[in-house]
C-alpha cells in the first residue's frame, strides 16, 4: 500500500503501468487483484495455491515488485516468480536466503576477507556466550531488527537471550563495535 501511496501523485507513473498484486492470505489461499483495497481482497476469489499459479503463468507480466518481508516471501515466492520467468526487482532467492542467513552471511563476508566482528552462533539460551561484553544478540535468520539485544552486563544476559531466542532457534552474538 505504501508503494502505491508515493505514486499516487504521479499521473505518468500510473498510467504507464498496469499493476496486479498476487495477495497470500493468512492460511495459504491467494486472490489476484488490481488494488489493495480490504473491500477488493474480501470480494476477490481465493483461489489455491495451484490455482494462483496457474493464474500466473497465463499472464505475461514485465517484472515483480516483491512486498512479503518474511522468510517465504524472500526465498519461495521470489523463486516462484524466477520459475514463471517473471523478472524480480530486487535480489534473487539465493541471494535472500544467503543474506537473511546472518551466520551464513558474516562466513561468506569473512571467507572473502571482508573484516566481521568476533562472535559466535549460539544454539540454547542457556548456552553462555564466549564472546566479551559488551555484545550485541540478534536471531540468526530474523528481519527488521526483532529480537536484537546489545547486553553491557551479566545481569542483562538473560532477558536479551530470551528475546532473541523468541524469533529463531539460533542467535548471532557479536561483539559489539561502537
Amino acid at each position: 500500500r505504501q508503494m502505491l501511496e508515493g505514486v499516487a501523485g504521479c499521473e505518468l507513473t500510473r498510467a504507464g503501468f498496469e499493476f496486479h498484486f498476487a495477495v497470500v492470505l493468512p492460511g495459504g489461499s491467494w486472490c489476484i487483484t488490481r488494488d489493495l483495497d480490504e473491500a477488493t481482497i474480501e470480494s476477490a476469489p481465493k483461489l489455491t495455491h495451484g490455482q494462483a499459479i496457474s493464474e500466473l503463468a497465463s499472464q505475461d507480466y514485465d517484472a515483480c515488485v516483491p512486498h512479503m518481508f518474511c522468510w517465504a516471501g524472500y526465498t519461495a515466492y521470489r523463486a516462484l516468480m524466477d520459475l514463471l520467468r517473471v523478472p524480480i526487482v530486487g535480489n534473487s532467492p539465493e541471494c535472500m536466503a544467503l543474506i537473511t542467513d546472518k551466520a551464513q552471511a558474516k562466513a561468506v563476508a569473512s571467507a572473502a576477507g571482508v573484516p566481521v566482528a568476533e562472535g559466535e552462533l549460539l544454539s540454547s539460551p542457556s548456552q553462555v556466550p564466549n564472546v566479551p561484553y559488551p555484545f550485541v544478540l540478534k536471531p540468526c535468520c530474523e528481519d527488521n531488527s526483532m529480537g536484537i539485544s546489545k547486553v553491557e552486563s551479566e545481569a542483562e544476559l538473560p532477558a536479551a537471550m530470551a528475546e532473541a531466542f523468541r524469533f529463531d532457534s539460533s542467535v548471532v552474538c557479536e561483539r559489539f563495535i561502537p
